[in-house]
């Protein structure tokens, strides 16, 4: 099932996918034991991994799509 959704081109992408989930789901598992506090309450785990997935996100599309890549946040048929 995941492979229609993804398609062979997103397949590339499911490694880092699934390390993240893992390491947010080992991470908010820490929490659960007592007298622990889980690592991804803290807003500096939370701010590096949102600005390194932003910038990694931003840099895989501007190197796939170039400067059109910019285009997609804009609807199709709009002015400039």
């Amino acid at each position: 099932m995941v492979k229609e959704n993804i398609g062979a081109a997103g397949a590339r992408f499911f490694p880092f996918i699934f390390t993240l989930f893992v390491f947010l789901s080992c991470m908010n598992l820490i929490g659960l034991v007592p007298y622990t506090f889980s690592p991804t309450s803290h807003i500096f785990v939370t701010l590096g991994l949102s600005l390194s997935i932003f910038i990694a996100c931003t840099i895989i599309g501007l190197s796939t799509y170039k400067l059109n890549y910019f285009s997609m946040f804009m609807p199709v048929g709009c002015p400039l």
